[in-house]
């Protein structure tokens, strides 16, 4: 059940539009949607912090050292600026009790800290991993959760006489997210059967060309 009383959180992550007159978040329906179930479901009120913001790095240190927020976390990879802001500044001013986590948006294994040589991650008193496959990655972390994946129910429409997964399939190879060279969206057209990339176009000078043509 959720807690009877509403939960202050402080959320960091760095963006910056692709272009002028762009949205300033990234494009990703999926974890947006987990955020919004933070707040609608797990009585949470977030605010967040684009430390691509000019001085938004300043205000997060400020309302973090002063125990505005009993929970702190942050979605970027090893040693982004959202992870360097967290482990940097905010995480050594914490008062006692307020909790941290990371949300790596990556699937690389924690390197070693700048200082203390041990893994980044257990900077951190949660990981959360959206992969199952990324769950090793961390298993010298004590707090490692699964989490911001997609929500089957939700995602899938289940309310019709034939169950989703008996209907017919469409497509035998689908591929879901920006159009970005390191996706590697020339593997698709060697694989047979239907195939269906699903997406956004990622900075022009970087885009798939076998996609965005």
């Amino acid at each position: 059940a959720p807690p009877a009383e509403r939960i202050p959180v402080a959320f960091v992550f760095w963006s910056t539009p692709d272009h002028a007159g762009a949205a300033p978040y990234w494009h990703d329906p999926g974890f947006r949607g987990a955020m919004d179930l933070l707040v609608s479901e797990h009585r949470m009120d977030v605010v967040w912090y684009n430390v691509a913001d000019e001085g938004a790095e300043g205000r997060l240190k400020a309302a973090a050292s002063a125990g505005h927020y009993a929970f702190i976390f942050a979605k970027g990879c090893w040693h982004t600026p959202a992870d360097k802001t967290m482990r940097g500044g905010v995480i050594p001013s914490l008062p006692p009790g307020v909790r941290t986590g990371l949300f790596p948006a990556c699937s690389s294994a924690p390197p070693p800290d700048e200082v203390t040589g041990t893994p980044i991650d257990r900077a951190y008193d949660v990981i959360f991993y959206d992969k199952l496959w990324l769950k090793g990655l961390f298993e010298g972390h004590k707090s490692v959760v699964h989490a911001f994946g997609v929500d089957s129910p939700r995602t899938f429409n289940d309310s019709g006489s034939v169950p989703w997964a008996e209907h017919a399939k469409l497509f035998d190879w689908v591929s879901v997210g920006m159009f970005a060279p390191w996706k590697r969206h020339e593997t698709i057209l060697d694989k047979p059967g239907n195939k269906l990339v699903v997406g956004y176009g990622w900075r022009s000078s970087e885009s798939s060309s076998v996609v965005s043509v």
